[in-house]
Order: C-alpha cells, then sequence, then structure tokens
C-alpha cells in the first residue's frame, strides 16, 4: 500500500456540500433494493409457521430451512464483502440481488424439502451482502453530519416490509390459490426484487472507493458532477472546502490491516456484537408465530398478533433516525442493548393476547431502533480501502450466529420454553452493553479521521 497526500481530497468536498435532491435519489434507490431483502428475512418467519402447521417441512427440516438461509448468508458476506473492496460498491449492486431474485423464485416452487433447502441456502450468497454494501455505499456518500441518518433512513424505508408481509402473510397464507398461500408469499418477494434490479444499474460508483484504488481522476470527474448537480439544483455556491487530508491508497485489499491497531481491535469488538445481537435479534424476528404457536395459539392467531407487532418494526427505525445525529452511536447500542434485555424477558412472561401485542411491540420497536444504529457504526469505523471486507467479514458473525441459533433456540424452546429463549438473549444483551464501553465515537466525524 502507497500514500498519497492529497490537500483536497474527493472525500473532504463530499462531506461539506450540503444535503440535496441528489442525496435523497440515492437513499430511494438503495433503500428499494433492500426493501426486498428485509422482505425476505421478515417472510421467512410467517412462511416457516405455515409449513410446520401444513407439515411440508418437519421441525427438524424447518430448523435446516432457517439454518441453510443463514449459512448461506454467512459465506456471501465473506466473499462479497471482498469482492466490493476488490472490484467496488456498484459491481455488487449489480450481482446480489439478481441472484437472490433467481434462488428465491426457485426455492418458491421447489416440490420437496430438500430442494427448498438448497434454494434458500443459494439466495442467502446473494442476500449475503446487501446490508454490507448499503452501509458501505451510503456511508461513503452522505456528508458526516447526516451519515448515520441516512443509513437509518435506508432501514426505516425497508422495514417497512416487515408489517406488509405480515399482513400479506395473515389474508394469504392460510389458502390456496393454484398454488398453496406460502408459495405465494415467497413468489412476490422474489420476483419484486427482479423487477427493482434494473434500477439499481444507474448508481455510480463512489467517489471515495475511485479515490482509495489511485483512480483520482474519475473519482474527481464524479465529484465535480454531484457539485455541478447540487449547486445547480439550490443556485447557491457551495461551501468552501477546509480539510487537509492524507489519502491512502491500495491497488488491492490489505486483509492482514484487519489484525493489527487499531482495526484488529474493531474487528473482534464488532464480531463480538454481531455475533451476540444476532441471536437475540433474529431469535424474536423468525420464531415470533413458532412462539405463539408453543403457547397454544391457532396459526391465525398467531399470524395475527405478530402482524400488529410488525407495525411497530419501522417505527423504531425511524425513531433510530430522528435521534442518530443527537447523541452519541456507541451508548445508543449499549443502551438498547440493556433494554431489549428487559423487555424480551416480559415478552416472554406475557400470555393474553393485549400483554403479548405490547411487549412484542415494544420489543419490535426496540430490536428495530437497535439493528440499524449497529449498521451506522460499523460503516463507520473501519477505512475506505478495508470498509466493504471489514463489515462482510464482522456481519458474517451475524449470518454464523443466526444460522447457530435456529438450532439452539430450537432446542431451548422444546426444551425450556420461551421464558428460557429470553433468559439466554437477555445475558446476550448485557454483553454487548458492557463492551460498547471501549468502543470508539463516531458522530459527525468525518470518515478518515475515523479511521486514522
Amino acid at each position: 500500500m502507497s500514500t498519497v497526500s492529497q490537500r483536497i481530497s474527493v472525500a473532504s468536498r463530499l462531506d461539506r456540500v450540503p444535503l440535496s435532491g441528489y442525496h435523497h435519489k440515492i437513499l430511494g434507490i438503495i433503500a428499494l433494493g433492500e426493501w426486498f431483502d428485509m422482505y425476505d428475512l421478515y417472510m421467512i418467519s410467517y412462511v416457516a409457521a405455515a409449513l410446520l402447521s401444513t407439515h411440508f417441512l418437519s421441525p427438524s427440516q424447518f430448523t435446516a430451512y432457517i439454518s441453510a438461509g443463514f449459512v448461506g448468508m454467512f459465506v456471501g458476506c465473506i466473499i462479497l464483502g471482498w469482492l466490493g473492496d476488490r472490484f467496488g460498491r456498484r459491481t455488487l449492486f449489480t450481482f446480489n440481488l439478481l441472484w437472490y431474485s433467481i434462488f428465491t423464485i426457485l426455492g418458491a416452487l421447489s416440490p420437496n424439502a430438500t430442494l427448498m433447502i438448497v434454494a434458500r441456502a443459494l439466495a442467502g450468497l446473494g442476500m449475503g451482502a446487501e446490508f454490507i454494501i448499503v452501509d458501505t455505499y451510503l456511508g461513503e456518500m452522505i456528508p458526516a453530519k447526516a451519515r448515520g441518518r441516512y443509513i437509518i433512513y435506508a432501514y426505516t424505508i425497508a422495514f417497512t416490509a416487515a408489517p406488509i408481509v405480515a399482513f400479506l402473510s395473515y389474508f394469504i397464507v392460510p389458502h390456496t390459490w393454484g398454488l398453496p398461500g406460502w408459495r405465494w408469499i415467497m413468489l412476490i418477494g422474489g420476483i419484486g426484487a427482479l423487477a427493482v434490479w434494473p434500477i439499481r444499474l444507474a448508481l455510480p460508483e463512489t467517489p471515495r472507493w475511485l479515490e482509495s484504488k489511485g483512480r483520482t481522476a474519475e473519482a474527481d470527474a464524479l465529484v465535480t458532477q454531484i457539485e455541478n448537480d447540487i449547486q445547480r439544483a439550490s443556485s447557491q455556491p457551495l461551501p468552501p472546502v477546509t480539510q487537509d487530508v492524507t489519502v491512502p491508497v491500495s491497488a488491492g485489499v490489505p486483509i492482514s490491516e484487519l489484525v493489527h491497531r487499531p482495526y484488529g481491535g474493531r474487528m473482534g469488538m464488532m464480531m463480538l456484537l454481531q455475533f451476540l445481537q444476532s441471536i437475540a435479534y433474529f431469535g424474536f424476528a423468525s420464531w415470533a408465530p413458532t412462539f405463539l404457536l408453543k403457547e397454544g395459539f391457532s396459526l391465525v392467531h398467531a399470524l395475527f398478533y405478530t402482524a400488529l407487532i410488525a407495525l411497530f418494526i419501522p417505527i423504531g427505525s425511524l425513531i433510530g433516525a430522528l435521534l442518530a445525529e443527537r447523541f452519541e452511536r456507541k451508548w445508543q447500542i449499549a443502551i438498547l442493548s440493556l433494554a431489549i434485555a428487559a423487555v424480551g424477558l416480559a415478552f416472554s412472561l406475557a400470555h393474553v393476547p393485549w400483554l403479548i401485542v405490547v411487549t412484542g411491540a415494544a420489543l419490535s420497536l426496540l430490536n428495530n431502533w437497535f439493528s440499524p444504529a449497529i449498521h451506522a457504526y460499523q460503516a463507520e469505523i473501519f477505512p475506505t480501502r478495508l470498509r466493504s471486507t471489514a463489515g462482510g467479514f464482522a456481519y458474517s458473525w451475524s449470518r454464523l450466529s443466526a444460522a447457530i441459533s435456529a438450532f439452539v433456540i430450537a432446542a431451548v424452546l422444546f426444551g425450556w420454553g420461551v421464558f428460557g429463549v429470553f433468559v439466554v438473549i437477555s445475558a446476550f444483551m448485557v454483553i454487548i452493553a458492557a463492551e460498547m464501553i471501549w468502543a470508539p465515537k463516531t458522530n459527525e466525524r468525518p470518515l478518515e479521521e475515523i479511521a486514522s
């Protein structure tokens, strides 16, 4: 790796431009693709309940089905995260959504459990990089003063998929129109993502990535175009560039940096955080209807109650976006983890419908404020030359833990009940809160300053 010293970098120029329609357009395109990934994550919860109750999948096959998707995501995070740093963010955007669409459609039409599990694993490969590239792309394109807020706005838009798929499942899953209802739910996700894919081709590469590869002329031309578009739309001169920065340039991806200071410590912190938080998040999101079935509720009632709970998912993320720059992100993560621990235990002890909905709604709100805050934070603490690789490797631990948790939660659930599941989850949340004491601060700081 060589270091090129520049008086004014594209990073400094991007951070000083005012927010505009250009940034809103990028946000919209990114969030639209992410919407279908979020649809898929929540779809599994409702489809799986139907697969179990209709005996298309046995309990062991159901566990393998959930686990297969997360194993695919685990591999996809690592491989595609590295490819995002090696070949660019835009290259990944043109690939992963298309791959996911094809195998989700094939999974929906699978005639047996084996083919469905295989298709789920392959769809997971494409899904694995989605959140990493979304975080990386927006982190590099949005000015520092709004970076966290815009990343969480993307998740807020995407989280609207949760109540939509919940209510679609409530109305469609119990019925058959040529195909069983659960197959229609899967087809909607796969075909919808396929329709969105061409829109993503309009996204440019990020100037920060181009500059980190030494392609300074391309980076300069792209930022100049952005500056001209914003200045033309606002009819106001742009603020002056005041920062002097040194931009490290690397033709490859210097992975060895991730085991040395300061990035080795940050990587270890994020690996543990992602491993533990995923068990909490998907332990509730993927199993909520099954928890209610275990408590004796019918499939229709389980789907209805979880649909009501799902209404609060985008609300939690919206609150997170509105407060993203108000107080330090690392403290938000710590406080929210403790709140999730407490509310999760309350949910596990609720046995009447109104209390199930109230505690479940509170848990959904907190989980979906908590999760996007982690995504925003992770995109800030690694340098551009490693951002996608580091994010992919750290995030892969959340996919690995989700795959493992499918078996762990199944064993705990059918052995100790719902309360036992949330005792385990609460313990993990306390560990996360303690870990964040040593985490670096990031709010409104330039990415290059945080990395240095």
